[in-house]
């Protein structure tokens, strides 16, 4: 099993990062709060990694902390979450959100994620609530939640100015890179996307 790995980030994309190590490039697919938290291209990198066999390839997932890959984990667990529904969640809710919802044994926070319906959110709550991992408090965002989410928004294609004008207003004490990043795609769909 691949539990860490650490390289040259040699580049990134919407939805995976390739990350040369001793000689080997490895795409990892990431949730957005990786993007947000990522060097600059030739810079070093370490994610904790799940790794994933499937019938036609194996698949690795890549996390900045270990709080997340944990969760990522857990949610696998439940029945109907694949990996792309996990990382969904992981996109959508903060992992704050996500263990007071599964403490409180509340599906709402889960009915928003793209993907999941009520009786989905209500399995799954059921299904892991009591088996959160511990993690000690930790902050998820890096000393300048902002200028990580600008970076990540031109990791997904956004231009520059185009990501300074959807984080213009956006509290950066309002929340963790993630969530920075949410509240800017968030503001983004109304205006386009066709």
């Amino acid at each position: 099993m691949i539990g860490t790995l650490r390289g040259t980030l040699a580049a990134a994309g919407a939805t995976h990062v390739l990350l040369e190590t001793g000689g080997v490039g490895y795409e990892v697919e990431v949730p957005p709060s990786v993007l947000g938290r990522l060097p600059p291209p030739g810079g070093e990198l370490r994610l904790y990694t799940v790794l994933e066999i499937r019938a036609e390839l194996p698949v690795l997932y890549g996390f900045v902390d270990l709080r997340e890959r944990d969760l990522f984990r857990l949610l696998r667990r439940a029945n109907g979450i694949g990996p792309r529904l996990a990382l969904a969640v992981l996109a959508a809710l903060a992992p704050e959100e996500i263990e007071e919802a599964l403490r409180r044994r509340d599906a709402a926070p889960f009915v928003r994620v793209p993907g999941i319906g009520r009786k989905t959110a209500e399995r799954l709550v059921l299904e892991l609530s009591g088996r959160l991992p511990e993690h000690p408090a930790a902050p998820t965002s890096g000393p300048d939640p902002r200028a990580d989410a600008l970076a990540a928004l031109v990791h997904l294609g956004y231009r520059r100015s185009e990501a300074e004008r959807l984080l213009a207003g956006v509290d950066p004490a309002s929340g963790d890179v993630a969530e920075l990043v949410r509240t800017a795609l968030r503001r983004a769909r109304p205006e386009g996307g066709s």
